[in-house]
């Protein structure tokens, strides 16, 4: 525990002043671009608060509309709602889906040193999207809500609107107006490599299936995934890569490699459903040449 230390993201400057109606609903609604970070510590700024959030994009596109809501007071049962978006000559868009951005203690810059000899700082960064679902939240915290909007290929150009709705209990529902302007261009398919890892070991299990992980990082543009799936197991405790179920070398020196059953199947499995152009991994055969290698010959030879 010496080894880390809670680190906090402080907003030093002061709430807006407020409005006898956002007294009322006892929250604020704002909004900051998507790629901004934003903490349970964020204070919103004058020019941030709205009630309308607009976005654009292509057909066969997805694009996320956000917006936040600073509490004033302790909400109970918090819960956003979207319906389909409609344009001036009656097409419809289906209702964007609601998620809400889930911190988590996360390294600060990957594990470096806070100060000179330590110790690393560990701060609730912005992690990942789950599921909106209704929430108590404490009063003075900042909550972030992500809306995906798509686009079939065949959506007809023009300017979609509709409504979000936010409820709470002991509260008025507040309302905000979504618009959404479909332009009547298409947008090429990148040719270079986009990806990133596909998750780290200790969110395997919270962010569902290899597949659903896959599936939702082609549907936000990315075309390749690199992975610590290997043709091996890890063992965490002794730090160690076991190639025996995979790979075997006889007494001739010839190699046999067993994809099936391994993770690295699954993966590449996985990387074809969604349509990935490539998988990058890390092979980690060190380990394994090093082991073989002192395994077969003497001292006298290697040296």
């Amino acid at each position: 525990a010496e080894d880390f230390l809670a680190t906090h993201d402080i907003d030093p400057q002061p709430m807006p002043d407020l409005s006898a109606e956002e007294r009322g609903y006892g929250y604020v609604t704002f909004q900051r671009h998507w790629m901004d970070l934003v903490f349970p510590t964020s204070i919103p700024s004058e020019y941030e608060k709205t009630r309308k959030l607009q976005t654009w994009l292509t057909p066969g596109e997805e694009e996320p509309a956000t917006f936040c809501l600073r509490t004033l007071q302790a909400i109970q049962h918090l819960e956003v709602k979207t319906g389909p978006l409609l344009s001036d000559t009656g097409a419809r868009l289906a209702a964007p889906v609601v998620e809400l951005v889930r911190c988590l203690p996360r390294t600060w810059q990957g594990e470096e040193w806070l100060y000179p000899d330590g110790p690393v700082g560990v701060m609730y960064m912005p992690s990942y999207l789950e599921h909106a679902r209704p929430t108590d939240v404490t009063a003075n915290r900042t909550v972030q809500y992500w809306l995906t909007i798509k686009t079939p290929e065949n959506t007809a150009p023009g300017t979609y609107r509709g409504r979000i709705s936010i409820s709470a209990r002991k509260t008025n529902t507040c309302t905000l107006d979504l618009q959404v302007d479909v332009l009547p261009v298409k947008l090429h398919q990148p040719i270079q490599t986009l990806g990133f890892w596909d998750f780290q070991r200790p969110y395997q299990q919270e962010l569902g299936t290899l597949s659903t992980v896959y599936q939702t990082m082609k549907s936000h543009g990315i075309n390749t995934v690199f992975t610590r799936s290997g043709l091996y197991e890890y063992e965490p405790k002794t730090d160690t890569y076991d190639f025996s179920k995979t790979i075997s070398i006889d007494a001739a020196g010839c190699v046999t490699v067993r994809l099936q059953d391994s993770d690295l199947a699954h993966c590449l499995e996985a990387a074809r459903q969604a349509g990935f152009q490539q998988v990058i991994y890390t092979p980690h055969l060190q380990f394994l040449i090093a082991r073989e290698t002192i395994a077969r010959y003497d001292q006298a030879t290697l040296t």
